[in-house]
């Protein structure tokens, strides 16, 4: 399965961290990770940027470190993919946050 990464730089912390666990989340759940974008404030349309990059991509799910880093855009780009972060996937077809086991 492949996956993009997502990190939004106006709520990360640390770029590199978050690269990091994105990284490591990928691992973790067996994905081949295509590409991290990172997103910087400004940004024209970064939900068309990351859907565009999913479908470019052939991208089964967008890793983030949190659901903050999608800007609220999650449901929107499970329209085409999972979304998943450490604590929390929205499965494709837009359904609400559910909590990791």
């Amino acid at each position: 399965m492949r996956a993009i990464g997502v990190i939004r730089t106006a709520v990360s912390a640390d770029p590199r961290v978050d690269g990091r666990l994105v990284r490591g989340l990928a691992e973790a759940r067996r994905y081949d990770l295509c590409r991290i974008l990172l997103i910087q404030p400004g940004e024209y349309l970064p939900t068309v940027l990351t859907v565009q990059t999913v479908l470019e991509h052939r991208a089964d799910a967008v890793l983030a470190p949190a659901l903050a880093h999608l800007g609220g855009t999650e449901r929107a780009v499970a329209l085409v993919c999972d979304v998943i972060t450490p604590r929390e996937t929205v499965r494709r077809g837009g359904e609400s946050p559910g909590r990791h086991p």
